[in-house]
């Protein structure tokens, strides 16, 4: 494992701060936390997603923290999903959460774009966008093993659910790889799956390597090449050349036993990984060089979502509240 780089990483703004989150319940009463995060540019304006175990979802200013319009309603249970696409020039939101249903929202004027599409399948664990024969898509992987697809502009649901190798569906990403859009996931039998969702089909034989189950994905490019980032019970983080289909050296162990959230971006041009285990500690990686970027992050409340947004920015749910972090050598 590489030395720690130095620098540090510095809170821009937290939401406990701005007093518009009731304050954490009684010892014994667990605590509502933030389940999803994410990041959209809406007029302009850099807005941060933040959903959550009440059932809603919050929009941010992501330079101050802010709230910018009241929650977006309308989950009957937790929302554990959230990802954002701009179709037509419009900023979307899509959610998925406990009660089942994919939701999208219009950004710009805050409101549902229709009536919520419900999956016969139970809860949403997660959700990914991509563009398929021209239509931006999202994939949600959930229970009982199936992947959908929707076309979140109409929306409507995309013919037949695939049927996953594990008994529960946890994660997904997606990538174009050789002029294919493929979705990559993860669940609860500690394999890597491709699929190419034009073709409705596995594109190989999983990746094998975890020993736990595969709870967060994510795709991106290294050296040039597209990869996908995995995340497991096994306490290790994984990445996988999607070409060569083969690890790509030897696994980063986190030393979180186990990985829960995970977020990958850019710092100072560095590829990186951010990695929590459901306690209240973070670490980021170097992704090429398995060294660790800055201090470990230790928060006040256990960490439930991670992402990085544009400029370096780590974002962490902590707890029902949320804190933007910025590295400074």
């Amino acid at each position: 494992m590489g030395e720690r780089a130095t620098g540090q990483w510095q809170v821009e703004w937290d939401s406990g701060s701005l007093g518009d989150h009731r304050p954490p319940p009684p010892p014994g009463v667990p605590v509502c936390g933030v389940t999803a995060i994410a990041v959209a540019v809406v007029d302009g304006r850099s807005l941060a997603l933040t959903a959550g175990a009440d059932e809603l979802v919050r929009v941010r200013d992501l330079a101050t923290g802010e709230l910018v319009s009241q929650p977006l309603a309308g989950h009957h249970s937790g929302v554990w999903a959230l990802a954002v696409a701009v179709v037509d020039g419009r900023s979307l939101a899509v959610t998925g959460g406990g009660d089942g249903q994919v939701r999208v929202w219009d950004l710009t004027t805050r409101e549902p774009l229709a009536e919520p599409l419900v999956s016969r399948h139970g809860c949403i664990n997660a959700v990914a966008i991509g563009v398929l024969d021209g239509h931006t898509i999202a994939v949600t992987a959930g229970d009982g093993e199936p992947l959908q697809l929707w076309e979140p502009a109409v929306p409507r649901q995309l013919g037949a659910s695939l049927r996953h190798y594990d008994a529960e569906a946890l994660a997904v990403a997606t990538v174009v790889l050789e002029g294919r859009t493929l979705a990559v996931t993860g669940g609860d039998g500690a394999r890597v799956a491709l699929w190419d969702l034009a073709a409705r089909e596995h594109v190989c034989e999983p990746l094998l390597g975890h020993d736990g189950a595969v709870n967060t994905v994510a795709t991106t490019l290294l050296d040039g090449r597209p990869v996908a980032v995995t995340g497991s019970d096994d306490d290790t983080v994984r990445v996988w050349d999607l070409t060569a289909r083969t690890q790509l050296g030897e696994p980063l162990a986190v030393q979180h036993d186990q990985v829960l959230e995970m977020a990958v971006g850019s710092v100072d041009g560095r590829t990186v990984v951010a990695t929590a285990g459901g306690a209240n500690l973070v670490r980021v990686w170097d992704v090429a060089t398995r060294e660790q970027i800055g201090r470990d992050l230790v928060f006040p409340l256990a960490v439930g979502a991670l992402a990085m947004a544009p400029g370096g920015r780590l974002l962490a749910g902590v707890g029902p509240y949320v804190a933007a972090l910025t590295y400074h050598r």
